[in-house]
């Protein structure tokens, strides 16, 4: 059976509580493909569910998530990415609050959820922020330049010094080379990338 057929027949007989339950639980890191096999319609369901599960879980002061319509449209962005990959940089932009590192998390929470049902391979992706990655003496400054997908949580709130961006910059110029699956996100507006991180980001 094919996982898509899978992960269509799990949801449909996993109530809420069950849903929960499953999605909060820890999963093996295995695997090293970043797209996921899976139909767009199912996986959206399970992205919006876990989407919910991150909100609480980084304890946003929210009981329940808001899915307006940008979060519905953003969540269903995501799930096309990754179940139709087409691009290897996922960037979202916009004011602080707005769910952009939630998306990613939920994104994770939906890929341990595929692991522990054995509906997939692929291993969570990295979320580091671009601060961490402004520090060449930080592991996770290493990792990020060959680790098959990478999220950057908040680019552009390195310090301005070039001691500081450069790292971050070098990451991404790697990344970039390498043609490695990227994602970041971003106050910063579409126009003040190339100042501060140059044509790759900015491009």
């Amino acid at each position: 059976m094919k996982i898509k057929q899978n992960l269509t027949t799990v949801l449909s007989r996993l109530g809420e509580t069950e849903l929960t339950e499953k999605l909060s639980q820890k999963a093996l890191i295995r695997g090293v493909s970043f797209k996921i096999n899976a139909e767009k319609k199912p996986f959206e369901e399970l992205l919006t569910a876990s989407y919910s599960i991150a909100v609480k879980n980084l304890s946003l002061g929210f009981k329940t998530a808001i899915l307006d319509t940008e979060t519905k449209s953003n969540i269903s962005q995501i799930a096309d990415y990754f179940t139709n990959p087409q691009k290897r940089w996922i960037g979202l932009l916009g004011n602080w609050g707005n769910g952009k590192t939630t998306m990613f998390h939920a994104l994770n929470i939906a890929i341990k959820f595929m692991l522990d049902n054995g509906l997939s391979r692929m291993s969570e992706i990295p979320i580091y922020s671009s601060f961490e990655l402004s520090n060449t003496e930080n592991a996770c400054y290493k990792k990020a330049l060959n680790c098959y997908a990478l999220c950057i949580d908040d680019l552009g709130k390195e310090p301005t010094e070039a001691c500081f961006t450069t790292p971050t910059i070098n990451v991404l110029t790697e990344r970039y080379r390498k043609a490695l699956f990227t994602c970041f996100t971003s106050n910063m507006k579409p126009d003040q990338f190339r100042p501060k991180h140059g044509s790759t980001v900015a491009s």
